[in-house]
């Protein structure tokens, strides 16, 4: 168990340290970790997001994983916050639109009128 005067410092040292380094520190913390990830462990954490991986994907994977390159990794970390920023974004779009009833009616009567347009029920 970690001190809480440690604890305590460690916060502090936390708190003072820039949005930009904060991240630099994050993504070396994440290639350590996959660097170092066995692929048994690659293989469960891919089940735990859905995904089924042999023992030789998984070996395959890490094996990739680690050859990155820092540079290479950066742009995946990047591209992995975006993606993440998508689906965050498109999560709170989709609840905004399931919590109106009346909106998704109002919609569902649109493209019905326009494909009974498009048919030649309605209109001219």
């Amino acid at each position: 168990m970690m001190d809480p005067e440690l604890m305590r410092l460690a916060q502090e040292q936390m708190s003072k340290l820039s949005p930009d380094d904060l991240m630099k520190m994050q993504r070396q913390m994440f290639t350590s970790m996959i660097k170092g990830m066995s692929p048994e462990m690659m293989a469960s954490m891919s089940e735990q997001f859905g995904v089924k991986l042999s023992r030789e994907d998984a070996v395959k994977a890490q094996t990739a994983m680690a050859s990155l390159s820092p540079n290479d990794l950066d742009r995946l970390m990047n591209w992995a916050t975006r993606l993440q920023t998508a689906i965050d974004y498109a999560r709170k779009i989709k609840n905004w639109i399931l919590g109106r009833p009346g909106l998704i009616f109002a919609i569902s009567m649109l493209l019905l009128a326009i494909i009974l347009h498009r048919f030649g029920y309605i209109g001219h």
